[in-house]
């Protein structure tokens, strides 16, 4: 079967981005290395959010309120910066989090593993480190999600 080229793609950025989010990195005392920036981790919650809404409804209702809390505050980072509007982190939302995808397309294989990780993640440990990723910036950047 072949899959779509968008499918690849998230699969693919999710992949390495969820390497990413399980290195323990000791400078950061986050689940996040050091050099993660605020759009990867928007990136992974996006995704994250978009799984538990569509594949994992009844597993990831508690976490689907606090996801979405959670992601709100690197909302609220992100349009600090004078570069960025709603409008464009809807945008960005949107795509990095397979919005566009069907239920069949997002819910099996590499894409379901990769964003259950996220949809069920511990939501204290999820908060502290995105605490800890806006503390290291002071700008909205991509940082490194390898």
């Amino acid at each position: 079967m072949k899959l779509p080229h968008k499918i690849i793609s998230i699969v693919v950025c999710s992949a390495f981005s969820v390497t990413a989010l399980a290195i323990q990195d000791t400078e950061t005392k986050s689940g996040f290395a050091s050099n993660v920036g605020p759009l990867c981790v928007t990136a992974l919650l996006s995704y994250g959010v978009e799984v538990g809404r569509k594949c994992l409804p009844e597993q990831s209702a508690e976490n689907q309120k606090k996801l979405e809390e959670t992601q709100a505050i690197l909302d609220g980072f992100i349009l600090n910066d004078p570069d960025w509007n709603e409008a464009r982190l809807i945008a960005f939302k949107k795509r990095q989090g397979g919005t566009e995808l069907s239920k069949e397309q997002l819910c099996k294989g590499d894409a379901l593993l990769i964003g259950k990780d996220i949809a069920l993640a511990d939501q204290r440990e999820l908060q502290a480190s995105i605490n800890d990723v806006i503390s290291r910036y002071d700008k909205v950047i991509w940082g490194t999600c390898l």
